[in-house]
């Protein structure tokens, strides 16, 4: 049938007031909805903050075990995890981290920070290059003609970003496991508590439970995209030494 047939209704014309109306309403759907997601996982850029002078204060206790002794000996801990320097090649960061938890690892008694590198590689992955390695990477860094290639390898992914349940990120062996061991896997997110946390960035935010298991031990953190590692533990079945960190203030740094 042409137009204006009978038995077909034409809808009445549309005003152009009611049309902005609609447009105005859409837009400020789509930012509020932005901003939403916004607050829950930041940019992945922002999400590790790992600017010059960022530092994080954490307290906990070190458990170890005593060769002949009955219990186990503990010890309260105040620690300090600081970003020393960044190092920036093109899509490459790489940040000198003083006292990453990993220090605390098996701890017994006294433990000085040391000095680890964090390489950022492109907007999504960060790795932690291992203690032996951490000098030679750093000079290549500094190396404006290194090319860079083979700085990290798979097996040192520590964050993959965005994060989300059920995710696993890992070396290509781990990845081809079944039982989610040697590999870093996600579980359900919850909103992160934030209240006891000097310096933590108002708004709201998620907290990402992640978790590394192989078949001596374990190691377990909260990431909350925007602030960093909320709580920390690592448990060792064979020498029964255990960590318990938890993140009581931060403070980002200018650079």
């Amino acid at each position: 049938m042409g137009a204006g047939s009978p038995g077909q209704r034409q809808a009445p014309p549309v005003k152009p007031s009611s049309l902005l109306s609609l447009a105005i309403g859409l837009a400020l759907a789509f930012v509020c909805a932005t901003a939403g997601r916004s607050r829950q996982q930041p940019a992945a850029s922002a999400a590790f903050p790992l600017s010059q002078g960022t530092y994080w204060l954490y307290d906990g206790l070190v458990r170890w075990r005593v060769p002949g002794a009955t219990e186990h000996a503990e010890k309260e801990v105040h620690w300090r995890m600081e970003v020393r320097q960044v190092i920036r090649r093109n899509a490459i960061v790489g940040a000198v981290v003083r006292g990453y938890l990993y220090d605390l690892n098996g701890a017994q008694g006294d433990v000085k920070p040391a000095d680890r590198l964090i390489v950022q590689s492109g907007e999504n992955k960060y790795y932690l290059i291992p203690a032996f390695a951490y000098e030679k990477a750093v000079a290549r860094l500094d190396d404006p003609r290194d090319s860079l290639a083979d700085l990290v390898a798979d097996d040192e992914l520590i964050l993959d970003l965005p994060l989300a349940p059920l995710k696993k990120f890992c070396g290509l062996e781990g990845m081809a496991r079944t039982d989610g061991f040697y590999c870093w896997v996600v579980g359900e997110s919850t909103p992160a508590a934030l209240s006891d946390v000097k310096g933590a960035p108002a708004g709201a935010y998620t907290a990402y439970p992640i978790q590394f298991v192989t078949v001596p031990d374990a190691t377990s953190i909260q990431f909350v995209p925007g602030l960093g590692i909320l709580s920390y533990t690592y448990r060792n079945h064979d020498t029964e030494a255990n960590t318990e960190m938890s993140l009581v203030e931060f403070h980002r740094g200018g650079r």
